[in-house]
């Protein structure tokens, strides 16, 4: 995590907020490395939407590219709200 969060901070609801504010603000940018991070191992949709509403409306490519390299951790109904938030097509299974 960036030196603005206490790097032993292991409260998720602390981290998503700091996280979207960061990636909108600016102190967190693309590839978004310490959002891609969190996303990777929290597979709670609570947390990880909102984070990667932040990542999309800075690069919406850059968040996807992060969705991509974590899509087969999330659960199938997660997998579907982060597609959404990132206009990915559903597959039609």
């Amino acid at each position: 995590m960036n030196c603005a969060l206490d790097s032993y901070e292991t409260n998720p609801y602390i981290i998503h907020r700091w996280l979207q504010v960061s990636i909108r603000c600016g102190l967190i940018q693309p590839p978004f490395e310490e959002a891609s991070e969190f996303v990777g191992k929290v597979g709670r949709h609570l947390f990880i939407i909102p984070v990667y509403n932040a990542m999309k409306d800075v690069d919406i490519e850059a968040a996807r590219a992060v969705f991509r390299s974590h899509e087969t951790f999330y659960h199938p109904i997660a997998l579907r709200l982060i597609k959404n938030v990132l206009e990915i097509p559903q597959d039609s299974s």
